[in-house]
């Protein structure tokens, strides 16, 4: 591709547009203009001398110059540990490249996202199932405990499971049935804010599968987990108290034969393998 052999051999930037060219030839002349008064940009100026870059040697530029200047001019530069930042007179962990797009220029004023700034996010993974019973033509439906519903089985992901191995204890835990995953309906990732303002993330796997046995017993003895499971038709659903609409857009997805991804469009592993 003639583009990816430009960089090979030493451009900095291919374009066709011209609004693009106007760009950097305004900001490659506001680099070069005599009597340019670093002091008044919005980052650190680097005194009467300005910083240089640590790639090229070129000197006179203010912080905000130099954000720029690295990756316009070294976008093909090696990330190479050890480079000392001309700004903040540190040697960064890590590639120069990621210390100055995160702590210098737009970012390391907060007036962009930086990776350096945020906050750490916990993330949440649930596995749910739609399980049909194509003998029956019936969907199975999970009663929470404390009259809250129905729902589909599923919960939280623990830790070193993967999601497969999650939804089928799952089920088996709170509905009593054994099943085989065949496919996989969605992938959700929700980034949520709780009460105190911190960040969190909650990633659902919604699986399509069977049960091994057609005329195995739903669970019906309460405990812990559940009050019990049932079969239900997916004509039937919208009737029962549930606990969210989320079974009958499912049931009526299969019933009336929308698609269903294959188990392999996500790779998953487990601690133990």
């Amino acid at each position: 591709m003639g583009r990816y052999r430009s960089f090979q051999e030493g451009a900095s930037m291919v374009t066709d547009s011209l609004a693009a060219v106007r760009d950097v030839l305004a900001f490659i002349a506001s680099c070069d203009e005599p009597g340019h008064d670093r002091r008044k940009g919005r980052g650190r100026s680097g005194g009467r001398d300005g910083f240089a870059c640590p790639f090229c040697g070129k000197s006179g530029l203010d912080e905000d110059q130099l954000w720029r200047h690295c990756p316009m001019y070294h976008i093909n530069e090696k990330n190479t540990d050890g480079v000392p930042c001309p700004i903040c007179r540190e040697t960064p962990r890590g590639p120069f490249q990621v210390h100055m797009h995160n702590a210098h220029g737009p970012p390391g004023r907060h007036e962009m996202a930086s990776e350096f700034h945020m906050a750490d996010s916990t993330l949440y993974s649930f596995a749910l199932v739609v399980c049909h019973n194509k003998k029956y033509n019936s969907f199975l439906l999970v009663q929470e405990f404390a009259n809250s519903g129905f729902w589909l089985p599923g919960g939280r992901i623990d830790s070193g499971e993967n999601p497969a191995q999650a939804a089928i204890r799952e089920t088996k835990e709170e509905a009593g049935i054994d099943i085989r995953l065949t496919g996989l309906l969605k992938l959700e990732y929700h980034p949520k804010q709780d009460r105190n303002g911190s960040q969190y993330v909650r990633m659902r796997f919604i699986f399509y599968a069977e049960p091994l046995d057609c005329d195995q017993p739903p669970k019906s003895i309460p405990d812990y987990e559940s009050a019990g499971a049932t079969w239900c038709r997916a004509d039937q659903v919208a009737s029962l108290p549930l606990r969210g609409s989320e079974p009958v857009t499912y049931f009526n997805h299969i019933a009336s034969g929308k698609p269903i991804y294959p188990l392999d469009l996500i790779h998953m592993t487990s601690s133990s393998s």
